[in-house]
């Protein structure tokens, strides 16, 4: 599912886009969805299951690994989180806020992850869409490297 978040959306504008979302696939509203999803909210950077959950320890909120974990997935479904399988790392999630543009340079010596944006990649994204007569609603752009030195 596709979803046009922009960054600068509110945390009540996000959850009622959720509690549409749960609507539409008869899933109930939850105190504990609702928790996560102002958690992941007020992330700025890339997460995995293991910091969510932290970061909801230090906050005394008590929510399960599998309720996180299956919260999450509806998270991505939705398209409010981007779920990234980096190499010899376990599953990064991050806020969509449907950034069209979303490129990362993974480092495999030191397993860093750069996010950067280029133009002349947007260039060729324009130029593909106007080839195949598209829109391209996101695309992500992962670069593996290592250090040269």
């Amino acid at each position: 599912m596709s979803v046009y978040m922009k960054p600068d959306y509110t945390f009540e504008e996000y959850m009622d886009y959720f509690n549409s979302f749960l609507e539409k696939r008869n899933l109930r509203k939850t105190y504990e969805r609702n928790v996560i999803l102002r958690t992941v909210y007020n992330f700025e950077e890339h997460f995995t299951l293991e910091t969510l959950l932290q970061k909801l320890q230090k906050t005394k909120e008590h929510i399960c690994a599998t309720t996180l974990y299956t919260t999450l997935n509806l998270f991505v479904e939705a398209g409010l989180v981007i779920k990234h399988h980096f190499p010899s790392q376990p599953p990064q999630y991050e806020k969509s806020c449907n950034i069209r543009s979303h490129n990362h340079l993974y480092m495999e010596d030191t397993n860093e992850i750069i996010e950067f944006s280029d133009n002349k990649l947007l260039e060729i994204i324009k130029n593909t869409e106007d080839k195949y007569k598209v829109k391209a609603t996101r695309y992500s752009l992962t670069i593996y490297c290592r250090n040269r030195e």
